[in-house]
């Protein structure tokens, strides 16, 4: 689950969050960035690669998209 709120800033093809408030609390009064695009009816959120919290070695991104409907 993701959910966080903030002041959005656009630039380009980036999101740039300032976020307030979040589910998860270590990215509370952080900016988070994401690359967004548009295919169609679908949006995509692109993560930047980084370690995942439980083991380090391992290098992942989260790709999260929404397809509208009629």
């Amino acid at each position: 689950m993701i959910a966080y709120t903030g002041r959005v800033e656009i630039e380009g093809d980036q999101m740039k969050v300032d976020v307030d408030v979040s589910w998860n609390e270590g990215w509370a009064q952080t900016v988070q960035v994401r690359a967004f695009r548009f295919i169609g009816a679908n949006l995509s959120l692109i993560s930047a690669w980084g370690p995942i919290p439980h083991d380090p070695n391992v290098v992942c991104r989260g790709i999260l998209e929404w397809e509208r409907e009629a």
